[in-house]
């Protein structure tokens, strides 16, 4: 029997009673992630699967929760890289592209899509991934010409493309691309700046709010659920959120009384373990197949 992964205790939620025994269950998993001014804990029991059983599961499709719990945990890791590296003093864009000069109640499928070509708008991801990039490449110049450093240039941009669909249409439009972004200002870079470097249309840059959890809820926003795909993209020198792991052996029944304390006591539980700390937000989840529960707790450190 070999330990599992950390993550190996959330898709249990997806898996068939009985391919694991409860009494197998050895002790908590805790976990910290610091993030900027957030601090989440997840406490978790250690689960001991055996090789066959791992090999079982690699090899099932992935069902709903699978994917559910894959775009949850993309969208942590997204939140956390946000939250780690941009500050007030740094900026957010919405460069969009002015579709409006197109009329498409007269204009043919043909030469709109020319029109947009010509226009320099992207036909698919990959082109709109490459326009952005070179809306990059000018702000990295532009931070070159003011004095700046242009390798400490950070960003975090989400790619979505949306398109209302037409009935009968046989000829689709390509899709309607517009994107999200919140990069380093590195002192040098300003409104004026965003607006003039990108050339198709409306950047709408606005400095970063931090006030009320304002990089959560930006992130939320970037990652919204909306009709259409999304993708996102960052720069390479973003600093990693600091992640600690500690287990520890401790019985079914302790494990059970922490939970229900921290159910009942939560807030004021973490904020005694993390002085310095207001408790945002906490969760306690049980599964019918483990033994012992899942514990999630955010916080933000008090200015």
């Amino acid at each position: 029997m070999k330990q599992s992964e950390a993550w190996r205790y959330e898709i249990l939620y997806d898996l068939p009673e009985g391919e694991y025994n409860p009494a197998e269950v050895g002790g908590t998993r805790t976990k910290t992630i610091r993030a900027g001014d957030s601090l989440e804990v997840e406490s978790f029991p250690i689960v001991y699967v055996s090789d066959g059983a791992k090999r079982e599961r690699k090899t099932r499709k992935s069902g709903k929760s699978q994917q559910m719990l894959n775009r949850i945990n993309a969208e942590k890791k997204f939140r956390r890289l946000v939250e780690n590296n941009f500050t007030s003093g740094d900026w957010v864009a919405h460069p969009t592209y002015d579709y409006g000069f197109i009329d498409r109640g007269f204009c043919n499928v043909n030469d709109t899509i020319k029109a947009l070509r010509d226009a320099g708008y992207p036909m698919d991801d990959e082109e709109a991934v490459r326009v952005m990039r070179n809306f990059i490449r000018r702000l990295k110049k532009r931070v070159q010409q003011k004095g700046g450093d242009p390798k400490q240039l950070k960003y975090v941009y989400v790619v979505e493309a949306t398109r209302l669909p037409r009935d009968g249409e046989i000829n689709p439009l390509p899709p309607r691309y517009h994107y999200h972004m919140v990069l380093s200002s590195l002192g040098v870079i300003t409104i004026n700046d965003i607006n003039e470097l990108w050339q198709y249309g409306f950047s709408k840059a606005q400095p970063v709010d931090t006030r009320f959890n304002g990089l959560e809820g930006l992130s939320n926003y970037f990652l919204k659920q909306r009709r259409g795909k999304r993708k996102w993209s960052s720069s390479k020198n973003l600093k990693k959120p600091e992640e600690k792991v500690s287990n520890r052996k401790i019985s079914r029944r302790r494990a059970a009384m922490i939970a229900d304390d921290v159910q009942h006591n939560g807030r004021e539980i973490m904020e005694k373990l993390y002085p310095g700390y207001s408790c945002e937000r906490i969760e306690v989840k049980y599964s019918d197949f483990i033994a012992g529960a899942y514990i999630y707790a955010r916080m933000r450190r008090r200015k």
